[in-house]
């Protein structure tokens, strides 16, 4: 009978020892995900800038190309005021 108690306590203590180690498992686990969770959300975070830098990017590259193409048209039209009027006399023979 003692035999019998004896052994089971000693699967008692041992289950517990398993339970503790299991509980120490899962808590790593756990740090674990929430660390690669906050990982993953910063990544979201640097991402979404990311895609705003190239979408700024790209509007000041469309605007710079505006206005390179808006100083030759103004550049046409001052050379165009440059230029002496057509005389009509000299395009008679």
């Amino acid at each position: 009978m003692w035999k019998n108690i004896s052994e089971l306590l000693s699967l008692i203590f041992t289950i517990n020892e398993k339970l503790k180690h299991q509980d120490k498992r899962i808590d790593d686990s756990e740090r674990q995900v929430n660390n690669l969770t906050r990982r993953v959300e910063q990544m979201a975070i640097d991402l979404a800038q990311l895609v705003e830098r190239d979408r700024n990017r790209d509007l000041i590259f469309r605007q710079f190309l505006e206005i390179e193409r808006l100083k030759l048209e103004n550049e046409k039209l001052k050379t165009g005021r440059a230029l002496p009027p057509e005389s009509k006399a000299e395009d008679q023979p």
